[in-house]
């Protein structure tokens, strides 16, 4: 069935906001039936209806979930519908990042092609800590993802998506960046977040140019990153890398932090 096509699509904000499915305003353009029952796309879905319980360091249904002092994984039993918590223990310095097909990349940003994602997420806390939802080249799941206490990313993976850092913990950036080249920041501060409050976060990669969408909502252009910003021509920007989703958190002073996931989607027309 295709899951956009059928969707019903509020107009307000705080509708959207509301609304727990995949983002309509960020799908409408997805031809997701047409890319499944034919071949010409790769689609990605998971809702984490069913999970196992792993240490660090483990696989489980085509994920791998690496940190240090990482959380067990854990379905959580008062959500419908799946929920997976991943989480950092209390210790200064602990991460943990789950990402899905880490040997080989799912998608990649490529002229031309259109790609979409997008991930319903809540976290526990919003302050000492550091968070990156989105995509990111194979293997990015390990120790040291984000670097420090400071949070930062490490430099040298491929990714496209929103992070936190421990100096604005609050404050949720859209970013991407290219290997070894300076951070692509698209939007400092796209969403303040609260602690326990789900977000929906995604973007639409339209083959030349990259929309970030908050809560369904697309963010507005800025002086540093416009509409018309052909992303391809830049740089720092991950063309022609292999990614795969990827969630990480990291507690910066001393307390436990987790990370709620409520659903992931991909779609790419396949090169």
């Amino acid at each position: 069935m295709n899951k956009v096509e059928y969707l019903y699509q509020p107009t307000h904000a705080l509708m959207q906001t509301a609304f727990t499915q995949p983002s309509p305003a960020l799908w409408r353009n997805c031809p997701w039936a047409e890319y499944k029952m034919y071949g010409n796309g790769i689609t990605f879905w998971e809702d984490f209806l069913a999970f196992p319980a792993t240490a660090e360091d483990a696989t489980g249904n085509g994920w791998l979930y690496a940190g240090v002092n990482a959380v067990t994984t854990a379905l959580q039993t008062d959500q419908v519908g799946g929920v997976i918590r991943i989480g950092a223990t209390g210790a200064t310095h602990d991460e943990c990042s789950l990402q899905y097909s880490t040997i080989g990349g799912m998608v990649k940003f490529t002229a031309g092609k259109p790609l979409w994602f997008e991930a319903r997420v809540k976290p526990s806390a919003i302050a000492a800590q550091g968070l990156f939802i989105g995509l990111a080249e194979e293997g990015a799941a390990a120790d040291e993802f984000m670097v420090d206490t400071s949070a930062v990313l490490v430099t040298t993976k491929d990714m496209v998506g929103f992070r936190t850092i421990a100096a604005t913990p609050t404050k949720l950036d859209a970013i991407y960046q290219k290997g070894s080249q300076t951070l692509g920041s698209v939007k400092t501060g796209a969403v303040t977040m609260v602690a326990t409050e789900w977000y929906k976060l995604g973007y639409y990669f339209d083959g030349r140019k990259l929309y970030y969408y908050t809560d369904g909502v697309e963010l507005p252009a800025t002086t540093t990153h416009p509409v018309s910003q052909t992303i391809l021509t830049g740089s720092t920007f991950p063309d022609g890398e292999e990614v795969s989703p990827i969630f990480a958190v990291k507690t910066t002073a001393g307390v436990v932090k987790y990370l709620d996931i409520d659903w992931v989607k991909v779609a790419m027309e396949r090169p």
